[in-house]
C-alpha cells in the first residue's frame, strides 16, 4: 500500500513541475522578462562616450570607438571592447564582450547588433539578468524579432547564481510574441545537470493582461483523506470578472469542486463568492466509531456535503449600499474535516482578512448570513436588513422534541436615524428609530418597533475637565404571538440618564538625546461615568426578542484610569513622533442598584462591585510585544478570566531570525488554553519551527505541528508534520524561486 502511495506522488511532482514550468514562462511573457522595454534608448537625452579610441566620418556618418569603451546615460551603462554606430541605417554593433546595465537589469554576451529604428536585435551567447525577479536567462542566440517577438536558442531559464545551477529549465528554442501565444520547444526541468521532466513541445499565453490558464498544483496527504491533489485553473472572464475552478481529489473521500468568483465595480463595490462540494465515500456517520465520535458527537447522513460564503459591497445610485455576508454548510462536521488542516482551504482567500467581518469560528453551531442595504446622508441614515442563523446541530437545545427548529430569524429590519445636530451650542439632539420581524419555525414569533430620542451637552470645567451629562427615551412596541396561538401586544418605555466626567492629564520628560529618543511622556486619563436606566411597565414574561432583556434596568458607576507612556523619537523632519511604550487601562463598575438592595435569595450576599478588569500592553523593545487582560472577583478572590501573550521577533546575525509566540487563555474553570509557536532559524539556511494548543482542562492537545525547512538562495523544502483531532497529516513543500512551490506529499 505505501509503494502504491509513492507511485502516485511521484506522478503528481511530475504534473505539478509540468505546470509551475507552465507558470514560470507565462510570468516572462506577462512582463517579467519579455513584455517590458527594459532596454531603451531614449533620444531626447545625450549619451557620454568614452574610450580610448573614438572616430566619426562625416561622410559615411558612422561613429567608431574601441578600447574600454563606456557609453553611460542615467542609469544606463554599456561597456565593451568595441562600437561602432551607424546614424544613417540606424544599426549599432558591439563586439569583444560586452555589458549592458539599465536600472538593475544586465544584458551581456560576446556580440550585439542593434537596429534602433526597426527595434530589432540579436546578441550571441547572451545572458540577461532581471533584478525585479532575480531570473538568469541565457542563450547561444538572442533575438528581437521585431517589436513583439523575441527568440532565444539553446537557452536556459533559472534564479539560481550558482554555476551550475541548482536548478534550471533548459530548451533548444523559445519563441514569444507579446500579447500572443509563447512556444518552446525541448524543454526539461533540471537538478543540477541531470534532467528530471521533459516536455518536447510547450505552447503558452503570452499576453500581459490577464489571462486564463491552470494554477500550480497543490497535493498532499493525511490520515482521513489521503491523497489530496488539487488542480486550479484561472479563468479571465472580464476586465472586472474572474474566476478560479478547484478540482480536488481526495483518494479515501472522493471528487470535491470548488468555484471562486471575483468582480470589482465602481465606487469600491466588489465580491467574493466561494463554494465548495463533495459526494463523500463516506456515508453516514457512524457514531459508534471512536474516530468518526472525535470529529463531533453530531449525527450525519448526508453524501452531498458543501460549503457556500461570500462577501458583497455594492453601491448603487442615491447613495444606496447593499452588505451581503453570506454562510452556509452542509452538516457540522464539514470544516471540521476540510477547514483547518494544513491542505485545507488556505488556498483560497481568507474573506475574514480581506474584509474586514468576521465569520463564526468552524466549531460554532450556527452560520451566520445577512444582507443590509443602507443609505448614508450627512442629515440622516436609513437601513433594511434581513438575517438567517443556521442551526447545524440537530440535538441542539433549539430543537424541540417533534424535530421542529426554534431558532430565531430575524427575517426583516429596518432602521432610520437623524445623526446628532446641533440646536444650540453645545446642545445636540439625535433620533433613532427600528423595526423588527422575529420569525420561527416552531415558538414564539412576533414583531417589534422602537423609537428613540436622545439630548447630550458637552461642556468644560475649567481647562482641563470636560462634562458630558446626555438623555434618552425609548418606546417600544411589540406584537408577539406565543405557542399556543395567543397574541398579544405590550408598550413599554425605557428612559436613560448617562454622566461622563473626564480630562486628560499630561507630560513631557525631557532627556538627554540617546540616539533618535529625546523624551518621553506620560498620558492620563481619568473617566467617571454614570448611568441610570428604567423601564416602565416591568413585564413578568417577556419575549425572547425583546430588546429590554438586552438592554435592562441599570444603575451603575464606573471608574476608568487609563496610563499610557510614550517614547518621543527625534525623526529629522523637524517634528518629533511618538511611540508606545506602555499602555495600562484598569475599570471598576459598581453596581448601586444591587448595594441599595435587591431580592436575595436565603444566604445569598450582596455583590455590587463588578470584577476589576486590568488591561496591560508592554513595548519594551521593538522586537517584543506584551499584552495581558484579567479580570479579579473581589468576593471570590480569584481571576475570574484572563489572557496574556507574548510575542518575540529576534534579528540575528546573517540576516537570521527567530520568532517566540506564547498565549494563554482561562476563563471561569471552564476553559483554559496554552498556544505556542517557536521558529528558530539556524545556520545554512535551515530553519526548525513548532507549533502547540494544549486544553489544560482536558490535559490533551488540540493540535501539534512540527517542521523543519530548508532555504537556500534559489531553492527551498519543508517537511510538517500536524496532529489534530486523531488525524495524522504529512506534508513536503519544495519551492524553487520564481516557480512558486510545490506539495509533494
Amino acid at each position: 500500500m505505501r509503494s502504491r502511495r509513492r507511485h502516485k506522488t511521484t506522478i503528481f511532482f511530475g504534473a505539478g513541475l509540468f505546470l509551475a514550468i507552465y507558470s514560470l514562462l507565462v510570468s516572462l511573457a506577462h512582463g517579467g522578462g519579455f513584455g517590458r522595454d527594459r532596454f531603451q534608448f531614449d533620444s531626447a537625452t545625450p549619451w557620454e562616450i568614452t574610450a580610448k579610441r573614438l572616430f566619426y566620418d562625416e561622410n559615411s556618418q558612422v561613429y567608431e570607438a574601441e578600447g574600454n569603451v563606456v557609453i553611460k546615460k542615467g542609469e544606463q551603462v554599456l561597456r565593451c571592447s568595441r562600437a561602432r554606430y551607424e546614424r544613417v541605417s540606424g544599426i549599432a554593433k558591439v563586439w569583444g564582450g560586452f555589458t549592458f546595465q539599465s536600472y538593475g537589469d544586465v544584458l551581456s554576451g560576446e556580440e550585439g547588433v542593434f537596429n534602433l529604428k526597426a527595434e530589432t536585435g540579436k546578441v550571441t551567447a547572451g545572458h540577461l539578468f532581471l533584478k525585479e525577479t532575480h531570473f538568469h536567462i541565457t542563450g547561444s542566440l538572442m533575438e528581437r524579432l521585431s517589436p513583439n517577438t523575441y527568440l532565444v536558442r539553446d537557452g536556459t531559464i533559472t534564479t539560481c547564481d550558482s554555476c551550475p545551477p541548482d536548478w534550471s529549465i533548459t530548451f533548444s528554442e523559445l519563441r514569444v510574441t507579446v500579447e500572443g501565444y509563447g512556444k518552446a520547444k525541448h524543454t526539461a526541468f533540471r537538478i543540477k545537470n541531470l534532467p528530471v521532466l521533459y516536455v518536447p513541445y510547450l505552447i503558452f499565453p503570452a499576453k500581459t493582461k490577464r489571462q486564463s490558464g491552470l494554477l500550480p498544483p497543490r497535493i498532499g496527504y493525511s490520515d482521513r483523506n489521503g491523497l489530496d491533489l488539487e488542480i486550479p485553473f484561472f479563468w479571465a472572464i472580464s476586465r472586472d470578472a474572474d474566476a478560479t475552478l478547484y478540482q480536488r481529489i481526495l483518494t479515501e473521500r472522493g471528487y470535491m469542486q470548488g468555484l471562486e468568483f471575483r468582480y470589482a465595480a465602481p465606487r469600491d463595490s466588489g465580491g467574493d463568492f466561494l463554494f465548495d462540494i463533495l459526494s463523500d465515500k463516506k456515508g453516514e456517520k457512524d457514531l459508534n466509531d471512536p474516530d468518526q465520535l472525535d470529529i463531533s458527537p453530531f449525527s450525519r447522513t448526508n453524501k452531498t456535503r458543501y460549503w457556500f460564503r461570500a462577501r458583497v459591497d455594492q453601491a448603487f445610485g442615491w447613495a444606496l449600499r447593499l452588505h451581503g455576508d453570506f454562510d452556509y454548510v452542509s452538516d457540522p462536521d464539514y470544516l471540521r474535516e476540510f477547514e483547518g488542516s494544513l491542505f485545507g482551504y488556505e488556498a483560497r482567500p481568507d474573506l475574514e482578512k480581506e474584509w474586514e467581518r468576521p465569520f463564526e469560528e468552524r466549531y460554532s453551531p450556527f452560520r451566520t448570513s445577512r444582507v443590509k442595504l443602507t443609505r448614508y446622508h450627512p442629515l440622516h441614515y436609513g437601513e433594511i436588513y434581513s438575517s438567517y442563523y443556521q442551526n447545524q446541530r440537530d440535538d441542539d437545545s433549539f430543537i424541540d422534541s417533534s424535530g421542529g427548529d426554534q431558532t430565531p430569524q430575524p427575517l426583516l429590519g429596518l432602521g432610520y436615524a437623524l445623526p446628532p445636530f446641533g440646536l444650540k451650542a453645545p446642545v445636540y439632539v439625535s433620533l433613532d428609530s427600528g423595526y423588527r420581524a422575529i420569525w420561527r419555525d416552531v415558538g414564539q414569533k412576533g414583531h417589534e418597533a422602537s423609537l428613540t430620542s436622545a439630548l447630550r451637552v458637552p461642556l468644560s470645567v475649567g481647562r482641563h475637565v470636560r462634562l458630558e451629562p446626555s438623555v434618552s427615551y425609548t418606546r417600544y412596541l411589540r406584537f408577539t404571538e406565543s405557542y399556543g396561538g395567543t397574541e398579544s401586544d405590550t408598550s413599554q418605555g425605557a428612559y436613560q440618564f448617562d454622566i461622563k466626567l473626564f480630562s486628560k492629564l499630561e507630560r513631557i520628560f525631557n532627556m538627554e538625546e540617546k540616539g533618535s529618543l529625546s523624551g518621553l511622556k506620560h498620558t492620563i486619563w481619568p473617566i467617571l461615568s454614570y448611568q441610570y436606566r428604567g423601564i416602565h411597565p416591568q413585564e413578568e414574561s417577556d419575549p425572547w426578542f425583546n430588546q429590554m432583556t438586552a438592554h435592562p434596568e441599570s444603575h451603575r458607576l464606573v471608574f476608568t484610569l487609563e496610563n499610557y507612556l510614550d517614547m518621543r523619537i527625534e525623526s529629522g523632519t523637524g517634528l518629533p513622533t511618538y511611540q508606545q511604550l506602555i499602555a495600562l487601562k484598569l475599570v471598576q463598575g459598581y453596581d448601586i442598584r444591587e448595594a441599595r438592595g435587591r431580592d436575595l435569595e436565603p444566604g445569598e450576599d450582596k455583590e455590587p462591585f463588578d470584577p476589576l478588569e486590568v488591561s496591560l500592553t508592554l513595548r519594551p523593545h521593538g522586537a517584543l510585544d506584551l499584552n495581558g487582560n484579567l479580570k479579579w472577583d473581589h468576593y471570590d478572590q480569584e481571576i475570574a478570566s484572563t489572557q496574556i501573550s507574548a510575542d518575540l521577533n529576534l534579528e540575528r546575525s546573517g540576516g537570521r531570525k527567530d520568532h517566540f509566540a506564547l498565549e494563554y487563555s482561562y476563563q471561569n474553570e471552564e476553559e483554559e488554553y496554552l498556544n505556542a509557536t517557536a521558529r528558530l532559524n539556524l545556520w545554512w539556511g535551515i530553519s526548525i519551527g513548532t507549533s502547540i494548543s494544549r486544553d489544560l482542562i482536558q490535559s490533551r492537545y488540540t493540535r501539534k505541528t512540527h517542521w523543519v525547512d530548508y532555504q537556500s538562495q534559489c531553492w527551498g523544502m519543508r517537511v510538517a508534520v500536524e496532529e489534530e483531532d486523531q488525524d495524522r497529516r504529512i506534508m513536503v513543500f519544495v519551492r524553487f524561486s520564481g516557480l512558486g512551490e510545490v506539495k509533494v506529499w
